[in-house]
């Protein structure tokens, strides 16, 4: 049975279409990292821990000690392993006694925005892991980011032989980015590097480097050193233990609903060698 319409419960819908409008609308971003990094799914599995293996490197005597009809040398294929355990991260929010008289939208709306703050906790623990990357970083945070830093990245990644394993990505600060823009047109560099995704973000692309800005590039220093990275698929591992999950419940008797979000991840560095740090300052 519908609650009558009286001037407390006109108060109770107005903050509640307040609460929709407020909740993740001002950082609305969908996640953009896990297509950059090393991915496991556990869902539908009894353990919660993400094991991942991969080859070391193999090498051989130049030039070959072998002769004909002797035994070539032998080796033993090595492997290197790392776990990541995953855990929850959720949220519960509480809607006013008369969100059932609501418009459905209003519901979908909320769900939709609660799903999107689930997500941005992916995308801030990858960025989180950047300044633990052990190659040298790059730039500095007196001086904007530029389109040489960029490729000094490059040059360190193709010295550990990163670019036999996968193309290069990375996420810049917005700021980053911003400054890497006005850098490639100060240097009248054209804008044939600067394209769209698939989903009609900027990218810019420089030399076999994809870049993408992400909010959540982490501010390294009570200033503004932006710490952006440059890695390759496998410097980093994300476990998903649990897909991002919403479900709105209302409580029997009390006239309360609740919009519970939840979200199971894990996420750690496995190959740091294969990242580089990206350092940079506001250009004002």
């Amino acid at each position: 049975m519908s609650n009558p319409v009286t001037a407390a419960n006109q108060q109770a819908l107005l903050a509640a279409e307040i609460l929709v409008e407020q909740i993740g609308i001002e950082l609305a971003q969908m996640v953009n990292t896990p297509e950059t990094v090393w991915v496991k799914q556990l869902e539908g599995s009894k353990t919660t821990t993400a094991h991942y293996r991969w080859e070391n490197s193999f090498s051989t005597a130049i030039p070959p000690t072998a002769v004909e009809g002797s035994t070539l040398p032998s080796g033993n294929a090595t492997f290197s392993e790392q776990t990541i355990a995953t855990a929850f991260q959720g949220q519960s929010i509480q809607i006013g006694v008369n969100l059932d008289a609501l418009d459905p939208e209003a519901m979908a709306s909320i769900s939709k925005r609660t799903n999107t703050v689930l997500e941005r906790e992916i995308d801030s623990g990858v960025c989180g892991l950047y300044t633990a990357f052990t190659q040298n970083s790059v730039g500095n945070s007196t001086a904007a980011l530029t389109i040489s830093t960029i490729e000094q990245a490059n040059a360190l990644l193709d010295a550990v032989h990163a670019d036999q394993i996968g193309q290069y990505k990375g996420r810049l600060h917005p700021q980053q980015f911003a400054d890497l823009y006005n850098d490639f047109k100060n240097s009248q560099f054209g804008i044939s590097k600067i394209t769209s995704d698939a989903e009609g973000r900027t990218q810019i692309n420089i030399g076999e480097t994809i870049l993408l800005k992400n909010t959540f590039v982490p501010i390294v220093n009570s200033g503004a050193t932006y710490n952006g990275g440059i890695y390759v698929r496998e410097a980093i591992g994300l476990v998903v233990g649990m897909a991002p999950r919403v479900v709105i419940n209302y409580v029997g008797g009390t006239g309360l609903w609740y919009c519970d979000g939840l979200l199971s991840i894990g996420v750690g560095g496995l190959r740091t060698n294969l990242g580089v740090p990206v350092l940079s300052g506001i250009n004002a």
